[in-house]
């Protein structure tokens, strides 16, 4: 068989016919260590919405829609929360759903109202506060900066005001919001668009009415930065909240995104999700769930011309694509399970990026530009290039796009290139940096 030709047919993964068992904790009321207990959902473009199963953010990475406004990098936390409030007839009490952390206190307390916590394509809550079950499911849309926050309320024949409070963050994820800001905001009858400099969040809700009231919340405390040691408060940002008063079982939907929002309809939005989860058939149970969770590192990055390409996320909350954890689990993530295709995309995209015989160690969070100081990513990048080649038998693939590649990097080592990398002459070995020059051969 000559070069060029392609011996073993690229299969196409079935889509999963019915949603896959989910992850469930029930609650119950309870505080207990629920707190440490973390969910993400992602959508394949690097954004990402992440918090506690009880709904109290404890990170500064913990955002309803932490989007990816250059993928996979250029993220921004954008709404941290909603705030549920429930007005009961015949009570004269506010009851609110939600659960935040400052100092000295937790407040309120809606962790005593919560029930039941699901996790799969999305993330569902299920509270019960003195009759009235609230059903509240977080979808973040696949290949968008949306995120779709559904709320099912029964009012179990009471008159019920429910009202939501969305708490804006807008900034840069790794960063925290203090102190007051001069935030630019547009309304309209179903919600508004929050601004900061070239940051926006657009804010929609498909019932009741949008009532502008803007608030301050100080000094929210997020432990694990705490225990980080790093700065660990934040003051967030209500510009109004959404009113509508509920006599019958009534269906929400509030719509949280960088652009402006179009209609949503959850469930073709949900089954979209499910249509993009890999499956094996006759796979075990266990190994389902480690394909869906790979799934979740697999993203959008654009080649240097501008056209798609894929990558992989190095892990959540803070990382974006590096060259070393890219090349060693390109294998697992996609051999294994057959995705030979994103696995020829992925190694195409590091292959255009080659230079001076180095693939990059990451992407700049800010810029996109690929930072090239790393010295053993390139020879992982060989390894997988040649996994693909034996896995796939993508023979077109391997000659016209990355054994190219891989000749440049052989031949930049050889003759030497920055820092200091280079082949021993004498035995072959790498040799690389100097006392001042940190280049990540093992972490």
């Amino acid at each position: 068989m000559g070069r060029g030709e392609t011996r073993v047919k690229l299969i196409t993964l079935r889509a999963p016919t019915s949603p896959m068992k989910p992850f469930v904790i029930e609650t119950n009321g309870q505080l207990g260590d629920f707190l440490q207990q973390e969910w993400l959902l992602t959508n394949g473009t690097g954004a990402f919405a992440a918090s506690t199963i009880l709904g109290c953010n404890t990170r500064r990475y913990h955002s309803l829609l932490c989007a990816a406004t250059l993928p996979p990098v250029g993220r921004i936390a954008t709404v941290n929360r909603i705030g549920e409030i429930l007005h009961l007839e015949g009570r004269p009490e506010m009851l609110e759903t939600s659960l935040n952390q400052f100092p000295q206190r937790l407040h309120p307390r809606g962790d005593r109202f919560l029930r039941r916590f699901e996790l799969d394509d999305s993330a569902r809550f299920e509270f019960d506060v003195a009759g009235v079950v609230v059903r509240k499911e977080v979808l973040l849309l696949a290949g968008r900066n949306v995120t779709a926050v559904r709320y099912q309320i029964q009012p179990g024949g009471r008159r019920v005001r429910l009202e939501l409070l969305p708490f804006v963050a807008l900034r840069d994820f790794h960063s925290l919001r203090r102190g007051k800001s001069l935030l630019e905001v547009e309304r309209d009858p179903a919600g508004c668009c929050v601004r900061d400099g070239g940051n926006r969040v657009h804010l929609k809700c498909d019932q009741g009415r949008f009532v502008p009231e803007e608030q301050w919340w100080f000094d929210h405390v997020l432990p694990v930065e705490t225990e980080r040691g790093l700065d660990d408060r934040e003051d967030l940002y209500v510009p109004g909240r959404w009113v509508m008063d509920l006599a019958h079982p009534a269906t929400v939907l509030v719509a949280i995104s960088t652009d402006p929002i179009d209609a949503i309809d959850f469930e073709h939005e949900l089954a979209r999700r499910r249509q993009r989860s890999t499956v094996l058939a006759g796979a075990s149970e266990t190994v389902q769930q480690l394909l869906r969770a790979a799934d979740d590192f697999v993203v959008e990055r654009r080649r240097p011309d501008g056209s798609p390409g894929v990558t992989v996320i190095a892990g959540y909350p803070w990382f974006a694509d590096w060259g070393r954890d890219t090349m060693i689990s390109l294998p697992g993530l996609l051999l294994c399970p057959r995705r030979f295709r994103e696995a020829a995309a992925v190694l195409e995209v590091f292959a255009e990026y080659v230079s001076e015989g180095m693939i990059p160690n990451r992407f700049n969070d800010y810029t996109n530009e690929p930072e090239y100081n790393t010295v053993d990513a390139s020879l992982w990048f060989i390894h997988a290039c040649f996994e693909y080649l034996r896995s796939s038998g993508d023979e077109a693939t391997f000659y016209r796009s990355l054994l190219p590649a891989c000749r440049s990097v052989i031949e930049g080592y050889r003759r030497g290139t920055r820092f200091g990398i280079a082949m021993d002459a004498s035995d072959g070995l790498i040799t690389q940096g100097d006392a001042s020059t940190q280049l990540t051969w093992m972490d």
